[in-house]
């Protein structure tokens, strides 16, 4: 059996697959990549009004099309009305760019807020678990039981419950 290369370890091997495994480009490759990028949103920025070129957010080009991102779809909109005159001054001035795309770019969904649990009144609690009839085997007391010991412990977590044993006093 041949010895196997880096990328291709066992997935039982135990050891995490090497980055330059996952992505085979040379981080000088993306450096490049990522500058040639912010080159060409400058050279389309500079030939679009100020109002205009603040909202185009990103730019690339892939073959002979060129992909411009904006912030919003009313600036995606303005912008598709300036694209024929920018593709023509990119044009003149040798660019090898035959359509421009306009694309939104969205921001990532925000994480739903955290809603706190909200849990029934320590009276609610006991009536819960006392609702149960005791030592029946019924499936609705042992549920209502269970729900009412949850909730006390839930309850006594929280700070709203006092002990369940009571205190002797001394």
């Amino acid at each position: 059996m041949a010895p196997l290369t880096p990328c291709h370890t066992s997935p039982m091997a135990g050891r995490p697959t090497p980055l330059s495994c996952i992505i085979p480009q040379s981080s000088a490759t993306i450096l490049a990549t990522l500058r040639q990028q912010q080159q060409w949103l400058e050279r389309v920025r500079r030939r679009l009004p100020q109002v205009l070129a603040q909202h185009c957010i990103a730019c690339t080009v892939s073959g002979a099309k060129m992909s411009i991102y904006t912030d919003s779809p009313a600036w995606a909109f303005q912008l598709r009305f300036a694209a024929p005159k920018l593709l023509k001054e990119l044009q003149r001035e040798g660019a090898a760019v035959t359509a421009i795309d306009i694309r939104i770019a969205t921001p990532p969904p925000a994480a739903p807020p955290q809603v706190p649990s909200r849990l029934p009144s320590p009276l609610v609690a006991e009536l819960i678990k006392n609702y149960a009839e005791p030592g029946s085997d019924d499936p609705l007391s042992a549920a209502l039981r269970r729900l009412g010991g949850t909730l006390e412990k839930r309850l006594r977590l929280c700070g709203e419950l006092g002990s369940a044993e009571p205190h002797d006093e001394e």
